[in-house]
């Protein structure tokens, strides 16, 4: 999941494409999975008993649990994008929305501090 995260996130960083995977390599081998365990399992324990812990053991060393684990970080990128998207096109539509009832003066007049911005020409 972390080398997949690593990925997505190289590509936003401003730097040559031979500069990222330089990131990529360091921030994998600075990574220290003791110290981020020890992160990590307060926050396990405050929410699950140990029978719970035990019963996602079982589940996760399935055959289903290894292909939710597997599919897990594709699954989690893909439905950011489609949540993205659908945000997106929600927002223009509303957005829409909004700028025919200002254009109407449904809103009634723009305060003072606002008479020239540039959402009042809109």
């Amino acid at each position: 999941m972390m080398k997949f995260q690593i990925a997505s996130i190289k590509k936003l960083l401003p730097f040559p494409p031979r500069a990222q995977d330089d990131f990529e390599k360091e921030f994998m081998a600075s990574v220290d999975m003791n110290a981020l365990v020890d992160l990590i399992v307060p926050i396990y324990d405050r929410h699950f008993s140990e029978e719970d812990v035990d019963g996602m053991l079982v589940f996760y060393r399935s055959p289903i649990g290894q292909r939710v684990t597997k599919a897990l970080p594709e699954i989690t990128a893909e439905s950011q994008e489609a949540g993205k998207e659908w945000g997106q096109g929600l927002g223009a539509k509303v957005g829409r929305k909004i700028g025919e009832k200002l254009a109407h003066g449904d809103y009634g007049p723009w305060p003072p501090e606002q008479q020239d911005s540039p959402q009042q020409k809109h």
